[in-house]
């Protein structure tokens, strides 16, 4: 047993099954691994110097793998910052005006997740309303980021919180290459407008590096508050920003290196 599953190739390394795999591979095992830098994280997971904590805003809280690949995120993007992210799973349908001080008011983050439907929707503003009034840093995956605006046409005409001007309308509807598939699945390039590369959102981020979407609505009539954009025959809203109000269409959980670099740079907002 170890304390995180990032220590079992140590372990395995310690018990030369390294060597027995290359040995049923005819390889050959003449060279030392290199361990030196897998190390160092192992020990700034185990042993971070100082502790955040992050409440993620789901309806699917009670069941936390839905939400795994945010959660391993984080645990990298606390490591490299020497700190340990303390994830809190905030039920969305469970949260109203009244109790919604009382569940976020001590974090140093919000992250709303991505979800289909109506279902918890409402607590979700809620959480983005709080953030935004009480000046905590939040960040919007997908439908986190499209309830930022003042309106979306998803299953007819909706009001949506305002705090960044523009509408969410259906892709399919403005794709100037009918022969592209909605939803977009995959990966694009991601532009980051000119004069937008030193947000601290891009502090490790290069223009032109590749992330991962999945959507079938975009934001569009938003150019003041976007950060960053993709060519789908049509520029593709990918991030935006308000103040400390962040928000992404596509899912930097599943964006790679990429994506874990964007998520440390919040953590350190």
């Amino acid at each position: 047993d170890v304390p995180t599953i990032y220590e079992v190739p140590m372990k395995m390394h310690e018990q030369h099954l390294d060597e027995v795999v290359l040995d049923k591979l005819d390889l050959p095992a003449d060279k030392e691994p290199d361990m030196a830098a897998w190390t160092a994280m192992v020990e700034k997971i185990k042993h971070p110097s100082k502790t955040i904590e992050i409440a993620l805003v789901g309806k699917y809280t009670e069941l936390p793998d839905a939400y795994k690949s945010i959660c391993e995120s984080f645990v990298h993007a606390g490591a490299v910052n020497d700190c340990k992210v303390k994830l809190s799973y905030v039920n969305s349908e469970r949260i109203d005006a009244s109790n919604v001080a009382a569940q976020l008011g001590r974090m140093a983050g919000i992250l709303v997740a991505p979800g289909f439907g109506n279902r918890g929707i409402e607590g979700k503003i809620e959480a983005v309303r709080f953030a935004r009034e009480n000046g905590i840093p939040f960040f919007g995956i997908c439908l986190g980021m499209q309830l930022l605006f003042e309106k979306s046409y998803e299953y007819g005409k909706h009001t949506g919180l305002g705090l960044i001007p523009g509408e969410v309308c259906p892709l399919a509807d403005d794709l100037k290459d009918p022969s592209l598939k909605v939803p977009h699945i995959g990966w694009n390039r991601l532009d980051i407008v000119p004069g937008r590369e030193n947000d601290p959102l891009f502090k490790y981020t290069k223009p032109g590096e590749y992330v991962y979407y999945v959507h079938s609505f975009y934001a569009k009539n938003c150019a003041a508050n976007t950060l960053a954009a993709s060519e789908y025959s049509i520029p593709v809203t990918g991030a935006v920003k308000n103040g400390l109000v962040y928000g992404t269409q596509f899912h930097p959980e599943k964006s790679g290196d990429t994506g874990l670099r964007m998520l440390r740079a919040f953590a350190e907002l």
